[in-house]
């Protein structure tokens, strides 16, 4: 009824299923006269149920149950019933009993392929992306192609909801109950947890990309001329004009909105494509420049409130490279010096002093004389495995091919003796490249199950700037990795995070399009979200900076040089690795940041191809730099973020 009224589209699938004997012929029933009439009579009375249902626009004959005889009969039966709409199925694959191709899962390859056939027949995805835990990576691409061909006709994600049911601690803390958490003994643990929102119908963070990815409407930039910007607007309806809606447009950049309009009525037909100009003069325009087209709906509807946002992008205004300042050194006349001490590194420069560990990950952070205590940190190339990267089965099987090379979690191992810089130069690098600004540097080489190397270097300036290099050396036959970066356990004051990049809720470099880049704030604790069974989470990617401080205002600055990925949490990723529900974790004492040179994305692997070639993490291409600062309060850190770096490298490195 709700569909009926609201305009949902509706693919009735009958009440057929047979998993477990998929693969088994012999028993397999589509094939087997004895369940014949159990087919026909489930289609049959699925029609004759739903057909006066106009939301109802074709029929399923079930899901992975095979294909044969019964299910050719039951499609007669149902074309008996109701002869006007079509009939999809998989794995009937082409054949011509179905109206509608209907792959499950395929790869871009493989749905343009169908697509492109000789064949008149719609292609609709039956299932192409798996909503279990943190995932729904990269649908956009999929979306591409649905544009892009006439009879790519879109597709499904499975599912909407997590299928947990409720349990309590003594304490009354609700948690989602799975598979195994009854005793039950064969289950498949928490593989109904996989819809787009939790059981309680709280959203998942995917599903505002989902909806970016889903709109209506597409704005994409053009071109600017004579102070007017000319935008390509596509209306994605089937049989709806743009007239109820109005474009709302603003000019951004860091947070700060430059100029701002409304385009009360834009004239495109259902399907059409038009284009439009704006009054917007983008030259000169600085980089990082942004201009945000959103589709409001000025009048409440049935489903929707006065003002509800159906649609939106952001684009990025062309603006020429900046140049690179350049920092005089008549500003700092501060020592800066390098010294062993025991089996550590000091580094200081000015009010600054690093104390690193022989394996690069830091062991003492004093900041322009501001104290962070540091009670434990860790060059590493694990995250807490998500769903999609411990599947075991597919085509991907991250988790386990890591395994079979001992990169499971692995440690990091010092593979030589720590090198000290002389002031005034970077290891491996002319003076020129960082201005003849003096400062004092450390590299570590350390090594990950005899299979993977990382270049660590820890560099400080006089003016206090600190550095951190990473990049990774090994063979092209290695796996993708999962990440490459530290994390670093510092006081739990440090509660309040802001950061200049996507969000407001967590990205990944195959998640984030959708999202707003912005300045951001939450707190640390409310960065983590309890996926029904506990793994990576909160993280930030495409990060410009990112900003932890305690109540005061006082903290600490990450700067990306080029961008970064990072994330705050109240526990380490071990914590959350080793957990099989939410309720099971303990919050530290202490605020831990993650900070990235590169991320893996999603993808969709739990059920699907592997994560596409542009988002996996391969060794041989990570190189990136992030730059770390101190914060007082009440400075603002884009303020802060945007100081010309004492250590800016002669050339970037880019993931």
């Amino acid at each position: 009824h709700l569909c009926d009224r609201y305009g949902f589209y509706v693919m009735d699938e009958a009440n057929v299923e047979t998993h477990g004997l998929v693969g088994d012929a012999e028993r397999l029933p589509t094939n087997d006269e004895a369940f014949k009439d159990a087919f026909v009579a489930r289609g049959r009375r699925m029609a004759l149920r739903d057909r006066n249902h106009p939301s109802i626009v074709c029929w399923s004959l079930g899901n992975e149950s095979g294909f044969g005889p019964n299910h050719r009969a039951m499609a007669d039966a149902i074309r008996e019933v109701d002869p006007t709409r079509p009939i999809a199925y998989h794995p009937a694959e082409t054949d011509p009993i179905v109206d509608i191709i209907g792959p499950m899962y395929p790869t871009l390859g493989e749905l343009e392929r169908l697509a492109s056939l000789a064949d008149d027949r719609p292609v609709i995805m039956c299932e192409y992306s798996h909503a279990m835990g943190n995932s729904n990576g990269d649908i956009e691409s999929y979306w591409d192609i649905v544009d892009q061909l006439h009879r790519a006709g879109g597709g499904f994600i499975w599912d909407w909801v997590d299928q947990g049911l409720a349990r309590f601690t003594e304490d009354g803390e609700r948690w989602w109950a799975y598979g195994g958490d009854f005793g039950d003994k064969p289950n498949d643990r928490n593989f109904n947890c996989n819809g787009l929102v939790d059981a309680d119908r709280r959203p998942h963070p995917a599903l505002r990309h989902v909806a970016w990815v889903y709109r209506p409407v597409t704005t994409s930039w053009v071109g600017e001329r004579y102070g007017m910007v000319r935008l390509a607007v596509r209306n994605r309806r089937s049989h709806t004009d743009l007239s109820d809606l109005e474009l709302h447009w603003s000019l951004v950049r860091h947070g700060s909105v430059l100029d701002s309009g409304i385009v009360p009525e834009v004239v495109a037909a259902a399907g059409s494509s038009i284009e439009l100009g704006l009054p917007v003069d983008c030259s000169p325009m600085a980089p990082d420049t942004l201009l945000r087209c959103q589709w409001v709906q000025p009048a409440a509807t049935a489903l929707t409130p006065a003002g509800h946002v159906v649609a939106w992008d952001e684009l990025p205004v062309p603006a020429g490279r900046p140049g690179q300042p350049v920092v005089s050194t008549d500003r700092y006349d501060s020592t800066v010096g390098a010294a062993l001490d025991g089996g550590d590194v000091v580094l200081v420069g000015g009010r600054t002093e690093l104390r690193i560990s022989a394996d690069g990950a830091l062991r003492g952070l004093v900041l322009d004389g501001a104290d962070w205590p540091v009670s434990w940190s860790q060059v590493g190339i694990w995250r807490p495995p998500t769903d999609n990267d411990a599947a075991t089965f597919g085509d991907e099987m991250l988790v386990d091919r890591l395994r079979a090379l001992g990169l499971e979690d692995a440690r990091p191992v010092a593979l030589q003796p720590p090198t000290l810089g002389a002031p005034g130069t970077e290891p491996g690098s002319s003076s020129a490249s960082i201005a003849s600004v003096s400062s004092a540097s450390a590299s570590f080489v350390v090594g990950f199950a005899e299979r993977l190397a990382l270049e660590v270097c820890w560099l400080v300036a006089a003016n206090g700037d600190v550095a951190v290099d990473v990049r990774a050396r090994a063979d092209l036959e290695l796996p993708s990795l999962l990440r490459v970066g530290l994390e670093v356990e510092l006081p739990s004051e440090l509660e309040h995070f802001e950061w200049l990049g996507p969000g407001p809720e967590e990205s990944y470099p195959d998640r984030h399009r959708g999202l707003f880049v912005d300045r951001h704030n939450t707190t640390v604790t409310d960065a983590f979200f309890p996926y029904a069974r506990p793994q990576e989470t909160g993280n930030r990617t495409d990060v410009r900076w990112a900003a932890l401080r305690t109540s005061t205002g006082a903290g600490l600055l990450a700067v990306g040089d080029y961008r970064f990925d990072c994330c705050a949490l109240h526990m380490r990723g071990s914590d959350v690795a080793t957990a099989s529900h939410p309720h099971e974790l303990t919050r530290r004492d202490a605020t831990v940041l993650r900070l990235d040179a590169a991320h893996a994305g999603l993808g969709t692997a739990s059920c699907g191809p592997g994560l596409d070639a542009r988002y996996r993490v391969q060794a041989y291409h990570v190189r990136n730099r992030i730059i770390l600062r101190s914060l007082r309060p009440g400075q603002d850190a884009d303020t802060r973020a945007a100081e010309p770096s004492a250590l800016r490298r002669h050339q970037r490195w880019h993931y």
